[in-house]
């Protein structure tokens, strides 16, 4: 059977499983392990942080005219910064 959670790695270098179960953990892991350095999504938790990235890679723009931060969405631009 697959195993769903996140990998822990410690500071002597031993990876643990701590596995998990439910919709609402997979998409918990999924958006904390995004910024860690020694977790690391397995299973649905890394399909879902996957997904998550893509959709926000593909809402973020850059303008490269004016140098000013927007994102797109509902077929507008909103310039943010």
């Amino acid at each position: 059977m697959a195993k769903h959670g996140v990998i822990t790695i410690d500071a002597e270098g031993v990876p643990t499983l701590e596995a998990r179960g439910g919709v609402f953990n997979y998409v918990a892991d999924a958006t904390t392990t995004i910024v860690s350095h020694q977790k690391v999504p397995v299973g649905y938790p890394a399909l879902i942080q996957r997904a998550m990235l893509f959709a926000a890679g593909n809402v973020v723009a850059y303008q490269s005219t004016t140098g000013r931060i927007g994102m797109g969405a509902l077929g507008k631009n909103y310039i943010l910064a």
